[in-house]
């Protein structure tokens, strides 16, 4: 009887072992994830940013030329 108990129990150890080798992959796999979308994020957001500064330029450029030619034409 001792063996079969101590049988189950090195089987049920090892099951919790298996477990928690599974769970430390699943969870290193999801710290790599997360380090991978913040880099993919702070790249959308400084290519989101430029883009904005080029679209802001070229309105003053365009309100600029506006402005210049309402001038030249009232005078």
């Amino acid at each position: 009887m001792k063996d079969f108990l101590d049988a189950k129990i090195e089987g049920i150890f090892h099951r919790f072992q298996v477990i928690i080798q599974n769970l430390e992959q699943v969870a290193k796999g999801m710290a790599e994830l997360n380090e991978k979308m913040d880099r993919r994020f702070d790249e959308l957001k400084k290519n989101m940013d430029q883009k904005s500064r080029e679209v802001i330029a070229t309105l003053n450029f365009l309100t600029l030329t506006s402005q210049q030619k309402n001038y030249e034409s009232q005078n």
